[in-house]
This record gives C-alpha cells, sequence and structure tokens, in this order.
C-alpha cells in the first residue's frame, strides 16, 4: 500500500536480455552507494544487496532453463547454511574465550609472592596433617595398650574374686558339714 494504492509486484517470465543485465549491475551499484554499504568487513547491508541481486540472477537464469536455475538455488542454500555454521562456529569461540578470560583473569590476579606464599602454606598444612596422623596414631596405639591393661587388670581382679568365693564357699560348706 502507498499513498492509499495497493500496489502488486509480479516476477517477469520473460527472459533476460544484456540491457537488463547491465541495468542489473548498475542498480546493485547505486544502490550499494545508496545505503552507505561497506565494501570490506562484515556488513549487513552490503549482504542483504548482494542476496537480492543473486535472486534476481537466479530468477533470471530460471526463465532460460529450470536445472541452471535449481543449480543455483542449491549453491545459494549451501552458501546461506554455510554462513550459519560461521555464525554458530563463531559465537561458540567467542563464549569459550569469555570463559577462559574470566578464569584467567581469576588467577591472573594472583602474583608470583601470592603463589609461593600459598605454596608455603600448603607446605605447612601438609606438616601439620602429618603430625597429625602421628599423634592420632600414638594416641590409638596408647589407647589400645591401655585398654589391654584395663582388661588384664579387671581379669586378675575377676580370677581373684572367683577364688576368694571358692575358698568362701569350701570354708562354708565345711562349717555346715561340721553342725551337722
Amino acid at each position: 500500500m502507498e499513498d492509499g494504492k495497493k500496489w502488486r509486484r509480479v516476477a517477469s517470465t520473460e527472459p533476460a536480455d544484456r540491457h537488463q543485465m547491465t541495468a542489473l549491475a548498475e542498480d546493485l551499484k547505486s544502490n550499494l552507494s545508496y545505503w552507505h554499504a561497506r565494501m570490506h568487513g562484515v556488513c549487513p547491508i552490503r549482504r542483504e544487496l548482494y542476496t537480492q541481486c543473486f535472486n534476481e540472477l537466479i530468477r533470471q537464469v530460471c526463465v532460460n532453463s529450470i536445472e541452471r536455475g535449481e543449480l543455483l538455488i542449491k549453491i545459494r542454500n549451501e552458501y546461506n547454511a554455510s554462513i550459519i555454521a560461521h555464525k554458530r562456529l563463531y559465537e561458540s569461540g567467542l563464549i569459550f574465550r569469555m570463559k577462559h578470560t574470566t578464569l584467567n583473569d581469576n588467577i591472573g590476579g594472583l602474583t608470583e609472592k601470592d603463589i609461593l606464599d600459598i605454596e608455603d602454606h600448603h607446605v605447612v598444612l601438609k606438616k601439620k596433617l602429618s603430625d597429625a596422623n602421628n599423634k592420632y596414631n600414638r594416641l590409638k596405639t596408647s589407647l589400645k595398650k591401655e585398654l589391654n591393661n584395663l582388661k588384664d587388670a579387671h581379669q586378675h581382679e575377676l580370677n581373684c574374686y572367683n577364688k576368694n568365693h571358692q575358698a568362701l564357699k569350701n570354708q562354708l560348706d565345711l562349717i555346715l558339714a561340721m553342725n551337722t
């Protein structure tokens, strides 16, 4: 719609001649300058104008030979798939780089003095761990010995009580036997 009028665009089915090809090239050139498309690097405007131009070439070739047009369509689709794959690869590389940068920033903040201090602290902690393990093993051995000594003492005391009990029982039996 333009100024209240309805417009319709229809693709021509007439084969293109040399004059139309020259006009297409001129239109592309003028549109590139009109839209200030960059000639180097990534420029979405330039890419869109070239895509439109390529689509028009495909249309013109399809009018003359459908097989050639289909081949150009396959080439265009493969090119677009390649561009999408490159974008994904670029984005994943960018994400990977950002993760590594943050990791390196965290590690990179440490100076050599900090690293040496951490290594010294690590050695001290290892020594403390070794000392604690030795102390634990000594205490464990000492407690086992003490437990065995207490068991032996209790067993000896129990044996003494049993002997005394037996002796008293024997005396009681003798006293009871004399009284009867």
